[in-house]
């Protein structure tokens, strides 16, 4: 401790120090190159300090009959502090954290940024399948394979491939904030295997039982749950509706809003205000602020599963409440709207998700299925005379290419 009292900085150069033995710089906080060239002869020593954490740390390196000047061995030191200083800083923190201690940093980290509904999802999934099973083990100890035991254990329990799909999808983003942290060095999650499953959401109704559905929504005797039910029939989400408010209503240009914080999607959105859901409103009050639709007690509604059963009950049929946003995919589609307005209307985030629910009715298959099984039965099909006449004109084109030159035409 002695020795490194006395040192002295080297001008010029950050961390760098001469050891001044003999105490020749007396006094002196700072000296340069010249300095020591003219008063100090080798052999002597020169440091190099960095920091690792709050704590210095210096490194001698002695200047013994070396050939080098003075500024290049300095030039030298200075380029290894750096890169000392870059893998003292960026070593591995605590590669002894177990998954239980990332996962409860990652979601609080994470909490601002998801939903309140993602955010307790998550949780809960995390502690009923992982926690208990893998969580007390160091982070960078795990393997792909004891997370693919978890998935297998998850399928054989009969549970669905949903549910082991979403384990890995909690699992995967964690192991990345671990290796951005340097909890870990690798992500074993993203190879763990899933097997292919449907998630298409798969929705039918007649259209006698639609049409009562919607005479049974418009004309339910309660004014505040009757709005609630418009807008859900309007294609927007429980929580969307529920959480509506007379700020988001502008009348004037016949428009409403949910901003990004009210909305799945996580975006501001804007939709029209159609004469029904004007009529819904009206019948409330129109206030200037606060929640729409609330209960007696002057508080906002959290759930309506009541008059749900109600509605089904005078329905006569099983339905969901989110089977609502469905009907209107289902029949629009079918009815010739695209996927792009439909998807803009149910305020989805991308259109696979329009693909995913707006299936297309089975009897438009049948009739499609119909149309070609009747033209082969005839055995003559007109689409087969004008490919080769096209083939004949554009020779250079696939016949994929030649079947959509032909959709357009039609």
């Amino acid at each position: 401790m002695a020795l490194l009292k006395k040192l002295v900085k080297i001008s010029t150069y950050t961390g760098l120090y001469f050891q001044d033995e003999n105490d020749i710089f007396t006094n002196q906080i700072e000296i340069s190159i010249a300095d020591i060239q003219k008063k100090i002869k080798q052999p002597y020593t020169l440091f190099s300090r960095f920091y690792e954490g709050k704590k210095s740390v210096y490194i001698p390196y002695p200047v013994t009959n070396n050939t080098k000047t003075l500024k290049r061995i300095c030039d030298e030191l200075s380029a290894q502090r750096k890169i000392q200083q870059i893998e003292k800083t960026f070593k591995a923190k605590d590669i002894s954290r177990t998954l239980n201690q990332v996962f409860d940093e990652w979601i609080e980290y994470r909490k601002s940024a998801i939903s309140k509904k993602h955010y307790q999802v998550t949780k809960y999934c995390y502690d009923a399948e992982i926690r208990m099973v893998i969580g007390d083990l160091k982070v960078n100890s795990i393997t792909t394979k004891k997370i693919q035991h978890i998935i297998n254990a998850i399928l054989d329990d009969g549970k669905a491939p949903r549910t082991a799909k979403t384990i890995k999808d909690i699992l995967s983003p964690l192991f990345e904030f671990g290796i951005k942290n340097n909890y870990c060095e690798c992500n074993p999650a993203k190879d763990a295997e899933i097997p292919k499953f449907d998630n298409q959401r798969y929705f039918t109704i007649e259209n006698e039982n639609a049409k009562k559905l919607y005479d049974i929504i418009v004309n339910y005797p309660i004014p505040v749950i009757r709005g609630i039910f418009v807008f859900l029939l309007h294609g927007r989400r429980k929580n969307e509706v529920l959480k509506l408010r007379w700020e988001n209503i502008n009348f004037a240009q016949k428009i409403y809003f949910l901003q990004d914080s009210q909305n799945k999607s996580r975006k501001n959105l804007v939709f029209p205000l159609s004469d029904l859901q004007i009529r819904v409103l009206e019948e409330l009050e129109v206030q200037k602020s606060g929640y729409i639709f609330l209960k007696e007690d002057g508080e906002p509604y959290q759930d309506t599963r009541y008059h749900w059963d109600r509605i089904k009950s005078e329905l006569g049929i099983e339905i969901r409440l989110h089977d609502l946003r469905h009907l209107i995919g289902f029949i629009a589609v079918n009815e010739g709207v695209s996927l792009a307005a439909i998807s803009r209307t149910l305020g989805h985030s991308n259109m696979q998700i329009t693909e995913r629910y707006a299936n297309v009715k089975i009897t438009a298959v049948e009739e499609t299925l119909g149309t070609v099984f009747n033209a082969v039965k005839q055995g003559n099909n007109p689409i087969d005379d004008k490919l080769e006449k096209l083939k004949s004109l554009f020779p250079d084109k696939t016949d994929e290419e030649l079947l959509f030159i032909l959709n357009i035409l039609k």
